[in-house]
């Protein structure tokens, strides 16, 4: 968006509008030198006349991204990386589905036979929307600018949001979690964009509980303080698995181990999973996308015709997770 510069001039958009449109590290450096660039490009002496107007929006922006970073979420789901390793069968409405019924899987199978992102069935998290059928249809496109409230579940924790058992497989970049907690929010529906800024606020009730469990994790290991987390954050934030996680050195010269960090991320997620064999926790995610079908149930009959059309449709494998 190159109007950001004049957007927040104008005070239509404040800075932390800004640093939510530009929440992706690099997103925020391109943003920068497209606004110079466009400064320097209206004509001659257009830059020198109104230079001034970009270096207090930049370092408003830059101090926004920090704050992000501060109490910024993670959620590392299971992935589906070869959706053509899934079983395929033929369903007695005469309509062949790739499924993979987790619940008859043995604890000790190796899941990425099926071309998913983990090895043991007991590491495998998927991320639950049971929405209205026009919801699901939404979350089909490319960038629907929905917050949507989801909840994260396992093989043996499996609770869901009014105890709905056929629902959606959601995926989106750490960028787009919002907050999480291990229970309900009461977070409201038919949100969007504003929504999103407003609630990756600091402010947020929920959002900063990542923060302190992560951070009093690492602490029993590192003198660091909270503060670092921002910087934590900024270099995981593009990480898609917890494999992929490395070493990272803070600007102090502190060097924190990659199996620390993943230590401390599963903290974060028994956090949010403690009670999810009982009651459902609850996930805000911003644009995600489908990536499949979950049944917390035994058999397809248990899903509707036209949610089966609608998976045939899209072509979406279905897990079936056993009854809860």
């Amino acid at each position: 968006n190159h109007n950001w510069l004049q957007q927040m001039n104008e005070g239509r958009i404040d800075a932390e509008t800004a640093a939510v449109m530009f929440r992706n590290p690099e997103d925020g450096i391109i943003a920068e030198i497209f606004a110079e660039a466009d400064l320097k490009g209206v004509g001659e002496g257009f830059y020198e006349a109104h230079s001034n107007s970009l270096k207090p929006a930049v370092e408003a922006m830059r101090n926004a991204l920090s704050e992000l970073y501060s109490t910024g979420n993670m959620l590392f789901p299971t992935k589906i990386l070869n959706g053509e390793k899934i079983p395929v069968i033929t369903h007695s409405d005469g309509n062949q589905y790739r499924v993979l019924d987790i619940s008859k899987l043995s604890d000790d199978i190796d899941l990425t036979q099926f071309g998913l992102s983990v090895k043991d069935k007991k590491d495998l998290r998927f991320i639950f929307h049971a929405g209205d059928f026009e919801t699901m249809q939404s979350l089909t496109k490319p960038f629907n600018e929905a917050v949507i409230c989801t909840t994260e579940i396992s093989p043996s924790k499996k609770a869901t949001y009014y105890g709905k058992g056929v629902g959606m497989m959601l995926d989106t970049p750490n960028s787009n979690v919002i907050n999480s907690a291990p229970h309900n929010q009461c977070s409201g529906c038919g949100r969007n964009f504003s929504a999103f800024v407003e609630m990756s606020s600091g402010r947020n009730d929920f959002r900063p509980a990542q923060q302190k469990i992560f951070m009093e994790s690492l602490k029993n290991k590192y003198k660091i303080s909270d503060s670092v987390y921002s910087e934590i954050y900024r270099q995981m934030i593009d990480k898609n698995y917890t494999s992929r996680i490395e070493d990272i050195t803070l600007s102090d010269g502190t060097k924190i181990k990659a199996e620390d960090l993943r230590s401390a991320y599963k903290a974060v997620e028994e956090y949010i999973m403690k009670d999810t064999a009982f009651q459902h926790n609850e996930v805000n995610l911003y644009n995600p996308q489908i990536r499949g079908a979950i049944l917390i149930g035994d058999s397809l009959s248990e899903i509707e015709p036209e949610v089966l059309q609608f998976i045939r449709e899209h072509n979406l494998p279905i897990f079936i997770m056993g009854e809860r």
